[in-house]
């Protein structure tokens, strides 16, 4: 709507022209549009750039992602992403899907915000004093969450540090994807560190980006662990792996 209300050199075509335009040429669009549907639809539209986005739920907040593509390549002209507190009415959106002007409540369609509570099927893990429980997985369109909480149980306090590089999933049928942000508590980064108090219960997550809206079960989920703080931790660090994980 902000965008549409400048008009500062350049015109919006809305989302609903788009969609017609896809379905009439029978282009298919993911949460990640790929090389040759974006330069399809750039030149039937007549489009030089396209944005989409991710809506990603973690715990009180919703991750928010927008990226400009261009038309031409699909690659990535500019991007920001930033929290949103997750009020009443969010959580009411994030259940109901807006299809040609009308509310739908059926969740379960591909592409579709999938969520499923695991704390009863994925049993908790102890590493080096750490305690990780793994809460749930979302898949919202393109992006996934997978949430956990992780408690120091240890007597002292400790920092413990999650790093995005060689933390990925593994889905059934063997394609990998690698994990784009680590987030403990409130920082969120591609390598975050973070004090965990003793015996303190902290929520933390994993996000993924560029998977397909028909994604299955993941049979990895790896985790990149650090103990200790800053950033010569390579001799300190371990992966924490969950198998199994349905969705």
């Amino acid at each position: 709507m902000s965008l549409a209300g400048a008009r500062k050199g350049f015109e919006v075509i809305d989302r609903g022209h788009l969609r017609v335009i896809l379905q009439e040429n029978k282009l298919a669009a993911t949460g990640l549009i790929d090389p040759s549907t974006a330069r399809k639809l750039g030149q039937i539209a007549g489009v030089d750039a396209l944005i989409t986005g991710t809506i990603t739920p973690f715990g009180d907040t919703i991750r928010v992602t927008v990226k400009v593509l261009d038309a031409s390549t699909a690659g990535v002209v500019g991007s920001v992403r930033g929290n949103i507190a997750k009020t009443q009415a969010i959580e009411e959106l994030l259940t109901t899907e807006v299809r040609d002007g009308k509310k739908s409540m059926d969740a379960r369609e591909p592409g579709n915000r999938q969520s499923k509570s695991l704390s009863e099927n994925i049993p908790p893990q102890t590493i080096n004093g750490f305690l990780f429980e793994l809460e749930r997985c979302e898949q919202a369109g393109g992006g996934l969450v997978c949430n956990l909480f992780i408690t120091n149980t240890k007597a002292t306090d400790r920092h413990l540090r999650l790093m995005s590089e060689s933390s990925r999933i593994v889905d059934d049928s063997g394609e990998e994807y690698p994990a784009r942000e680590m987030q403990i508590g409130r920082q969120g980064n591609q390598s975050v560190v973070a004090a965990l108090a003793s015996g303190v219960r902290m929520r933390a997550a994993v996000f993924f980006e560029g998977l397909p809206p028909k994604f299955g079960g993941i049979a990895l989920l790896e985790i990149h662990c650090g103990e200790g703080h800053g950033f010569s931790l390579s001799s300190r660090t371990f992966y924490l792996q969950f198998r199994n994980i349905s969705l």
